[in-house]
């Protein structure tokens, strides 16, 4: 099941989706419809499970909104999302992806963590993604995933 908060911001829609996807619900009933020429940005950090029938869900959504010439986004994508956005050509629909966390692990204190990143910054930075200080011990984290995996959805997005 999933919430949804919305709210006007610097002339843009702010919404923030969370929970799981996964059910085959109407996203348009939980969310709404926007008419043409406004511009959305989703918030994505609160996603925690995407199945099919959400995938599903989803993509008839966003593909509606694309249809319609809709302007969206996506910020702070949770690791559900970007495995969706790399499973899944065009995942984002069109919709620009304005940044994504990345998980980490500390090998010290076997703490997991996320860092959010902007889509332009990981571009730039690949295939190197920095180490950070871990939350829990301060020893140094490591990514925790397959750089090539993990950051397939930044192959042809323009910073």
């Amino acid at each position: 099941m999933i919430t949804v908060a919305r709210e006007e911001k610097a002339g843009m829609t702010l919404i923030k989706i969370s929970g799981a996807l996964v059910d085959q619900e109407d996203l348009a009933q939980f969310i709404g419809s926007f008419a043409s020429g406004q511009k959305l940005l989703f918030n994505c950090r609160h996603i925690n499970r995407i199945n099919s029938s959400g995938t599903r869900t989803w993509l008839k959504y966003f593909r509606g909104l694309q249809s319609q010439g809709i302007t969206f986004g996506f910020t702070e994508c949770s690791t559900p999302v970007v495995e969706q956005f790399n499973f899944f050509h065009n995942f984002n629909c069109g919709g620009h992806i304005e940044s994504v966390y990345i998980p980490y692990l500390c090998n010290h204190c076997k703490t997991e963590s996320h860092v959010l990143f902007t889509t332009a910054d990981l571009i730039k930075i690949q295939p190197v993604i920095p180490p950070i200080k871990c939350p829990s011990c301060k020893q140094q984290a490591e990514f925790d995933d397959i750089p090539d995996q993990f950051f397939r959805f930044t192959k042809g997005l323009k910073t």
